[in-house]
């Protein structure tokens, strides 16, 4: 079965829960819709959590992570799951400077590199990763 056909199958499943109640199909959807979130989370966290015990750096910086408030996670491959071996953490400022590109240089507050450097460091290191 693939993703479509469970798709297809579960909205199916609501809809004969909800039969023609316009706030039953609401509850029955959201509620699925909520719990599948839930199982995504869990997943997510486990895996910050193990990453945070192992004491890695920021990828994207280098420094070390001193607060995990605030840090992300991120997928190295964004078509494979939450799981160790595909994730990093980086400061939440160096996460969103990483998926922009910005040419003017500008200064995480979480660090005192230049995030231009760390750009250049982090394509210059990661190239094998990336292709």
């Amino acid at each position: 079965m693939d993703p479509r056909e469970i798709l297809d199958e579960t909205r199916k499943a609501i809809s004969d829960c909800a039969g023609n109640d316009p706030d039953k199909w609401f509850y029955a959807n959201r509620f699925v819709f909520a719990r599948l979130q839930l199982d995504e989370r869990r997943t997510k966290t486990q895996v910050k959590k193990d990453l945070l015990a192992a004491g890695k750096p920021s990828h994207y910086c280098r420094e070390p992570i001193d607060n995990k408030v605030g840090i992300h996670l991120h997928r190295r491959d964004g078509n494979r799951g939450y799981s160790a071996d595909n994730c990093v953490l980086m400061h939440g400022e160096c996460h969103t400077s990483f998926r922009m590109t910005l040419e003017a240089p500008l200064r995480c507050s979480a660090h005192s590199s230049s995030l231009d450097e760390i750009r250049h460091y982090y394509h210059t290191t990661n190239k094998e990763s990336r292709t």
